[in-house]
């Protein structure tokens, strides 16, 4: 697997231009979500539900959000891996740090989406089966886990540029 190729390539006697446990605990994040959206994948393959049209607006926009967020951080990778090319500082380095202050906020932004989702969502009780309802729920907390990963991913990322 990729994964352990890169760990194996990253020795502890490789001379990296940043602190090599940033550089594992960046990619772990990534890893994680790509975990995470395996999972999340597995679980829509679990059961057929279709979701309740009282919150399909919401949640079709939580999960763009989701997608925003992601999308972020791989912008601000693959300006990492440019600037890993060429030295870590000046306007590149300052651009990198604008999208992870970027990525802060769509994450936020997120978590405040999933909260308001997951009212409407419980208040679909009575009017929804609870098995879909906690269905509904979990495929909410497994997606906000994924732009937490993001997030946290991100955060080792500005770690690296700064030091």
């Amino acid at each position: 697997m990729i994964k352990h190729d890169i760990r194996g390539f990253i020795t502890k006697r490789s001379l990296l231009p940043v602190d090599r446990s940033n550089l594992v605990n960046f990619l772990a994040c990534q890893e994680r979500m790509a975990d995470l959206a395996q999972d999340f994948s597995v679980i829509l393959t679990l059961r057929k539900t279709t979701v309740n049209p009282d919150i399909q607006d919401g949640f079709f926009n939580y999960l763009n959000q989701v997608f925003q967020v992601s999308g972020t951080l791989l912008t601000a990778a693959v300006e990492f891996k440019n600037l890993a090319e060429t030295s870590f500082a000046g306007a590149e380095g300052r651009s990198i740090l604008k999208l992870i202050e970027g990525l802060g906020a769509e994450e936020w932004k997120a978590d405040k989406m999933s909260r308001k989702l997951s009212r409407t969502i419980f208040a679909l009780e009575g009017r929804e089966s609870i098995l879909n309802i906690l269905f509904y729920e979990k495929m909410v907390i497994m997606l906000g886990s994924i732009a937490n990963q993001a997030e946290n991913s991100g955060d080792y990322l500005r770690v690296m540029i700064q030091k």
